[in-house]
């Protein structure tokens, strides 16, 4: 039985789904059955991924124009002296 460890590489459980056409993972510690991960939750994980490196890019344009604006009001301020 093809079986992954707590811990390791989610490529090599994504890999070994693939390259075996199964749809999920026993995960055995010390010979003890502590999860099972499936296709479902690889796809649940991207998902996941995909919308905090979105929001990390939202945020990070925002600050960016919040500094441009910042920037803008000192230039004019400046101008003013």
């Amino acid at each position: 039985m093809t079986t992954v460890e707590p811990g390791q590489d989610i490529g090599q459980a994504i890999r070994l789904m693939v390259s075996k056409r199964i749809g999920g993972l026993p995960v055995v510690r010390e010979g003890e059955l502590v999860g099972i991960i499936t296709e479902s939750d690889v796809v649940q994980g991207l998902v996941c991924l995909k919308l905090f490196v979105l929001q990390q890019l939202f945020f990070y344009q925002l600050r960016q124009l919040y500094l441009d604006e910042i920037a803008f009001h000192f230039q004019v301020v400046l101008s003013n002296l």
